[in-house]
């Protein structure tokens, strides 16, 4: 694994060979193809980030594209857009910018229409679920009552 020290700035283009953490200061783009970039918890990073997997622990202010995975840590902040197939977002993590995971649906291979509702009333078993389980909807609960006299009747 290479390491940025806390105490080095570099400013250019990166381009890592190998997994990639940077403790210190870096504007300018890095790109990590085929691993896995980690920005330090007091790393500043003025920068476009691409890699395959891109932890954040620290600052990143540019855009964070990953082939596999984004994750940002509690106290961890990407001031850019975020484009991945997953994405995890920690509680007290922060990301300002838009979000962009179509890449998961190009990969769930998602048949074009889903079956009707005739179909499936007409007694015909529905089909297995083409969705990977971390693309399938959540189910909701009923939902709660509107005020209290509702729940007493």
């Amino acid at each position: 694994m290479a390491r940025i020290g806390r105490e080095t700035t570099i400013q250019g283009r990166i381009v890592a060979a190998e997994d990639l953490e940077i403790l210190g200061a870096v504007e300018g783009h890095v790109r990590g193809a085929e691993h896995r970039v980690t920005i330090g918890p007091e790393a500043r990073v003025k920068a476009d980030v691409e890699a395959d997997v891109v932890v954040v622990l620290g600052r990143v202010m540019g855009s964070v594209v990953a082939r596999d995975l984004v994750e940002v840590v509690a106290g961890g902040v990407i001031g850019g857009d975020v484009r991945a197939p997953r994405v995890v977002l920690h509680d007290g993590a922060v990301v300002v910018g838009a979000l962009d995971m179509s890449i998961a649906l190009s990969r769930a291979r998602v048949p074009a229409a889903t079956p009707t509702d005739a179909a499936c009333s007409a007694g015909e078993a529905a089909p297995a679920n083409p969705y990977p389980p971390h693309l399938r909807p959540v189910p909701t609960s009923t939902p709660a009552p509107s005020s209290i006299d509702d729940r007493t009747r």
